[in-house]
């Protein structure tokens, strides 16, 4: 499992963190979505199908830069429960974020939310929209043994199990780039994200804040609290909380010290 440090507001270059490449591999916990050849769920050698998966399809023709992120994500998400398609009305959707050229949304698979994907999107003029899921949660209890109540300079209200981090250098092509972290116990689920090329969009009902000296804004949808923060140069900072508004400021607080 990759740890990394989450002092959001400090991240200048992300070239230098030890990261896994999205596109490549993925780091402990985290998994990078696949398809066999029939377009049903592929397993690793060995490894058996979880009974709820999200994967990520690019259209052969790909997606149109001017969609919008959520068209993108209707496009190419594709859903299965025990190996059957599952239409994608039948999940539970938060968008932490999205632009005109990202979008960073949390799916809830099933019923009691212990199946949880991360699905990344972004776009270009020459690519269209390209999208990654990656599982942050996968039907496992946070056991004792795994858990603690500090981690990567955190202080959580209760032990968490840490999934791991993700990331994406910049490339020649590809100038965007981020870090993903996720944490989870009992029924949370902790988010920190922090891109440098990612403008986002600030969602209606949203309220104006002041954090750690820097300006954002927080809102909720349903049970998810997110709070976004924008820093120098041209840095944005996500932290969501699912099922835990009473400790999400503190905690976020924390993360852009």
């Amino acid at each position: 499992m990759v740890s990394i440090p989450i002092r959001l507001a400090k991240v200048t270059s992300l070239a230098t963190l030890a990261v896994c490449l999205l596109a490549l591999v993925g780091c402990g916990a985290y998994s990078i979505s696949s398809l066999g050849g029939s377009g049903t769920p592929a397993a690793m050698p060995g490894a058996s199908v979880p009974p709820w998966q999200l994967q990520w399809v690019q259209p052969q023709n790909g997606i149109l830069a001017s969609r919008s992120p959520q068209d993108a994500f209707a496009q190419g998400a594709r859903v299965y429960h025990d190996s059957q398609p599952v239409p994608l009305a039948a999940i539970t959707l938060n968008w932490l974020a999205t632009g005109p050229t990202f979008g960073v949304v949390l799916a809830r698979l099933d019923p009691a939310a212990t199946f949880q994907d991360v699905v990344l999107l972004y776009s270009t003029p020459h690519t269209g929209w390209v999208g990654n899921a990656t599982t942050t949660r996968n039907g496992g209890a946070c056991q004792s043994q795994d858990s603690q109540r500090q981690v990567n300079g955190l202080t959580f209200p209760q032990p968490v199990c840490s999934v791991g981090s993700l990331g994406k250098v910049p490339t020649s092509s590809q100038r965007w780039d981020f870090v993903l972290n996720s944490w989870y116990a009992t029924s949370q689920t902790y988010l920190a994200f922090t891109s440098a090329s990612a403008p986002i969009q600030r969602p209606p009902g949203a309220s104006a804040i002041s954090l750690a000296g820097e300006q954002g804004w927080q809102y909720r949808q349903g049970a998810v609290t997110v709070i976004a923060l924008f820093t120098a140069p041209a840095h944005t900072h996500i932290f969501a909380c699912l099922n835990d508004a009473m400790h999400c400021y503190e905690l976020a607080t924390q993360a852009f010290q």
